[in-house]
């Protein structure tokens, strides 16, 4: 595909190719819709997770540091999961779907 790509000409390097074409522009938006329950998760909930634990009066105390540590353990697993999930159902998108479902359900309890 690289040397494909050497013989013909291709242009590259310019971001406003991704705006040009509607599917590209739909393909873009979509890897951004999924990275933005991770991004919820890991860069709101976990890191303010001390300032959340005050505010609900939680019995003892919570450390960023420690949320961090459990939140990408828990990563891992998934990812694990995710990646037999995907091989058992032959798709990665109905994988990940599942995934994003779970992870909805997980942040909405």
């Amino acid at each position: 595909m690289f040397k494909k790509c050497q013989t013909e000409n291709v242009e590259r390097g310019n971001f406003l190719m991704v705006f040009s074409n509607r599917e590209r522009l739909k393909k873009f938006l979509a890897c951004i819709a999924v990275g933005v329950p991770m991004w919820y998760v890991v860069g709101i909930l976990v890191t303010l997770s001390p300032e959340f634990a005050s505010a609900l009066d939680a019995l003892e105390t919570v450390n960023a540091g420690t949320s961090v540590y459990y939140c990408y353990a828990g990563l891992v697993v998934g990812d694990m999961l995710s990646g037999l999930l995907s091989q058992y159902l032959s798709s990665r998108r109905k994988s990940v779907f599942v995934f994003l479902i779970a992870i909805g359900l997980g942040t909405a309890t």
